[in-house]
């Protein structure tokens, strides 16, 4: 999936094997130390995520994780992880193994009842992630990226709180021709202001300043925006939250039109039983195209939806729908070009003990477009297991 559709913890985080929200495995929670191995197979239509000339291959995978939790003090608590995944194929051209890996540190503080902080900071080595990026002819996308984020909160009154924020991510590709094009710098900083209007009813106002610099050929690719968002957060029971953001976005580029926009986010999730819920919504945003020096960025409209049912006390359900509608906005003397991705996934997780699951997977991406470099067609089905322990 090549957006970053909404940062909302219970949402998917697709990876090749496992395509949808799986539960948490009891020795997992609340445990200072957890480590856990998943190991498994899957058959892959189109391993390179290639328009044309798909190449078919089994891909076995193995993904170990340990993960740390501990509170220094009362009024302080760290969480960490380390994740590694190595894929290794039967039928794949000029690389047959790939690596993975993934370290978070996240660091929660609270000043007194009125002031909490969260810090985290996540570092990814992504191994040639197959089409991870649209449009781009060679395959091997290997890239670094770091991903900071800071949130602080203080409650003013029992209505009133201000919350600020900052967020940068930062991509540096291994292909030279690749970095030239695409290695930069986003960050993000702002303020919310909330008024409590109810117990379970917040009102919201958001300004967010944004810049992206690129490394190469910045006057030509680089734009500042500045986004003007109202909404609201609300429980309308305590198994349900809904959360909206409305407003515009003034975006400044360095070459072509500057222009304003709409900015748009609704979420909603419903927790049914302990063990089942659902979650949707639906996002309008401007976000970085693939081919900056044609096309100033992309215009989406995505939806999602994603569901956890318990089945029984062992077995578990998941599915998710995730579908945008894109239109690549052109530089001076460039066609307009669309494209729609449609990508499902389900699974099947067995756990015949609180320490085993066996999760069986279906994944299937469809990619419709007026570029045939960004047409896909992709189905992967496999199964896996996972061992799980706390320290």
């Amino acid at each position: 999936m090549n957006k970053a559709l909404i940062s909302f913890t219970l949402l998917l985080a697709p990876v090749a094997l496992i395509g949808v929200y799986a539960p948490v495995p009891q020795p997992e929670q609340g445990s200072a130390v957890t480590v856990s191995l998943i190991g498994g197979v899957h058959y892959d239509t189109n391993v390179l995520g290639s328009p044309t000339d798909e190449i078919e291959s089994a891909v076995y995978l193995l993904n170990p994780r340990i993960m740390v939790g501990q509170g220094t003090d009362s009024q302080t608590s760290f969480t960490g992880y380390y994740d590694l995944k190595a894929f290794f194929y039967s039928d794949r051209p000029t690389q047959d193994s790939l690596y993975n890996h993934e370290v978070n540190g996240t660091l929660n503080h609270q000043f007194s009842e009125a002031a909490r902080l969260l810090v985290s900071d996540t570092y990814y080595v992504i191994d040639d992630p197959e089409s991870i990026d649209a449009g781009i002819l060679q395959t091997d996308q290997s890239l670094d990226r770091n991903r900071f984020n800071a949130r602080l909160r203080f409650d003013a009154s029992e209505q009133v709180n201000v919350v600020l924020k900052y967020r940068n991510n930062n991509l540096g590709y291994d292909n030279s021709d690749l970095a030239v094009l695409l290695d930069r710098n986003e960050s993000r900083a702002g303020f919310e202001l909330g008024y409590q209007m109810q117990p379970n009813a917040r009102l919201v106002f958001e300004y967010r300043y944004q810049q992206i610099q690129y490394d190469v050929s910045a006057t030509l690719k680089d734009s500042e925006s500045s986004f003007f968002l109202g909404g609201f957060d609300w429980d309308p029971s305590p198994k349900t939250k809904i959360s909206t953001r409305f407003g515009l976005e003034d975006r400044d580029r360095s070459v072509s039109t500057d222009d304003s926009s709409a900015n748009a986010t609704v979420m909603v999730l419903h927790k049914y039983d302990n063990r089942s819920f659902f979650s949707l919504g639906v996002s309008y945003d401007i976000q970085e195209t693939t081919n900056p020096v044609n096309y100033s960025d992309e215009e989406v409209l995505a939806f999602f939806a994603n569901i956890q049912h318990a089945l029984s006390g062992s077995v578990y359900l998941g599915a998710s729908v995730y579908y945008d509608d894109v239109e690549l906005r052109p530089q001076a003397a460039t066609t307009k070009i669309n494209y729609n991705a449609l990508r499902i996934g389900f699974n099947l997780t067995y756990e015949p003990r609180p320490s085993w699951s066996v999760i069986f997977s279906l994944d299937y991406d469809d990619v419709s477009s007026s570029d045939i470099f960004r047409v896909q067609d992709r189905l992967r089905i496999g199964v896996s297991a996972r061992y799980s322990f706390g320290l």
